[in-house]
């Protein structure tokens, strides 16, 4: 919030105010608050012969004394602001509160350097009755789909969850969990932990039970945000490279090839929960991840540490080292390292500071309709912002989010074909796309967001702000 300044020009309000200036940029009156009269700079266009009796008054002497006399008293009656914060203040969140609870169970377990498994959990027959329950009544669980498996959270369970398998599948994924375990205790991996599994019958169908965990973020991109906030806390820098030595050392031993973020969690407690084990091979896991994208391991380190974590892996398996190219691994890395510099720049310049701070944007068009897809557009955005009610640890991922052009209901398209008529929409259909880039490049020009990219195979926008 600012305070206008004496000669700063204000529009329509009183003649006085408007007297003493030619400038087309001239403050108009929005609302009445608590400190003071809010106003908003807008573009103004004087007739000519409005600036030809001003010029002439002027002459006078006497006039423009009088317009002086009524703006010091204007003044005194009245207090003028412009609310120029471009952003919101954040929304209530715990999420300083959850990531200090983790910090210090993660610097604990660091400390104490012994391999001691966080907890054991017994199954009874009250988890498989529950379970039989639940089969036949779906109001009594959730079923989670990811990729090709699902997953069963019974409400009356809290420490298990259930995955319908193959039997022979389910009883391989067992013996890979007891090898895991070995690995763990063997070599004293203590910052990593291999949840219990084993196989059950029910109704007829195979199910491999496993321990449920309490993970600091459930989705993927909470999980990516949860580690990119460790390596650029300098306390939990220890912490985050032992365990990157850790699952490196892990994931040669057990030749496993799919360790994205939500298959190596952290925990509340601390600890980094490894499922989803496989034995697709340590190169696999070390580069592209089992997604043949860029999943693998060394693709999540942060260039600033790229030369130390590939040391470690040099002197732990030499020999892998000739089927992995870390120059293109590291000019990946490097890549990100530039575009979280400009985003940090960003964030400092325009003082945000929080995932959940939303847009606070003012009419930038005159158009109507461009303006009611302005506001549309905007509110898709904030929306996303105050979504998630525990928001994401990075400040950057937070605040990267994808705006669908066509959704179900309420996309980007059906505004626009309703205000503009179909003809729009279908007649010249790039104009669609001029149009919302067009209201993108303003808001970006402005300071409301940072950059923001068009992903033609999702038909999505990609926006950071």
């Amino acid at each position: 919030m600012r305070k206008v300044g004496f000669w700063e020009p204000i529009n329509d309000f009183n003649p006085f105010e408007n007297y003493f200036t030619f400038s087309k940029n001239r403050y108009t009156y929005v609302k009445t608050t608590d400190n003071g009269l809010e106003l908003i700079l807008k573009k103004y266009k004087e007739k000519w012969f409005e600036t030809a009796l001003k010029i002439l008054s002027i002459l006078t002497v006497i006039i423009p004394l009088i317009m002086l006399a009524g703006k010091l008293i204007s003044r005194g009656f009245h207090s003028f602001y412009i609310d120029d914060q471009k952003f919101c203040d954040p929304l209530p969140n715990n999420r300083l509160q959850r990531m200090a609870t983790f910090k210090e169970n993660a610097l604990n377990i660091l400390k104490r350097e012994t391999h001691k498994p966080p907890y054991i959990v017994q199954a009874t027959s009250f988890h498989l009755d529950a379970l039989k329950e639940a089969i036949f009544d779906i109001d009594k669980m959730n079923v989670i789909e990811g990729g090709c498996n699902k997953v069963y959270f019974v409400h009356d369970v809290q420490d298990f969850v259930f995955k319908p398998m193959e039997r022979s599948a389910a009883e391989k994924y067992v013996n890979l969990t007891l090898l895991a375990k070995q690995i763990i205790a063997r070599d004293n991996l203590y910052l990593l932990f291999v949840p219990d599994a084993q196989v059950i019958q029910v109704k007829g169908r195979t199910f491999l039970m496993q321990q449920k965990v309490s993970p600091i973020c459930h989705s993927y991109l909470g999980q990516k945000s949860a580690y990119l906030h460790c390596w650029k806390d300098p306390d939990l820098l220890p912490f985050i490279k032992n365990v990157f030595f850790q699952l490196m050392h892990f994931i040669c031993e057990l030749g496993y090839g799919d360790p994205k973020y939500d298959n190596i969690m952290l925990l509340e407690e601390g600890w980094v929960a490894l499922v989803d084990l496989d034995q697709l091979g340590a190169v696999k896991g070390l580069v592209p991840g089992n997604t043949r994208k860029k999943d693998g391991l060394l693709y999540y380190v942060p260039h600033a540490y790229f030369d130390e974590i590939t040391e470690y892996l040099q002197e732990l398996r030499s020999e892998l080292m000739t089927s992995i190219d870390l120059s293109k691994i590291k000019e990946h890395a490097l890549r990100n390292q530039e575009k979280e510099k400009l985003h940090e720049e960003y964030v400092k310049k325009s003082k945000i500071f929080d995932p959940t701070q939303s847009l606070k944007v003012p009419p930038l068009f005159k158009s109507p309709r461009k303006l009611e897809v302005l506001n549309f557009i905007v509110s898709k955005i904030n929306s996303k912002l105050n979504y998630n009610d525990n928001p994401l640890f990075d400040l950057r991922m937070g605040r990267t989010l994808s705006l669908r052009l066509e959704d179900y209901e309420n996309s980007i398209y059906e505004k626009i074909q309703t205000l503009y008529g179909n003809n729009y929409f279908t007649r010249t259909p790039p104009n669609f796309r001029s149009l919302t880039f067009s209201i993108l490049k303003k808001l970006k020009k402005k300071g409301y967001i940072h950059s923001y990219k068009f992903q033609f195979d999702t038909d999505t926008i990609k926006v950071i702000t």
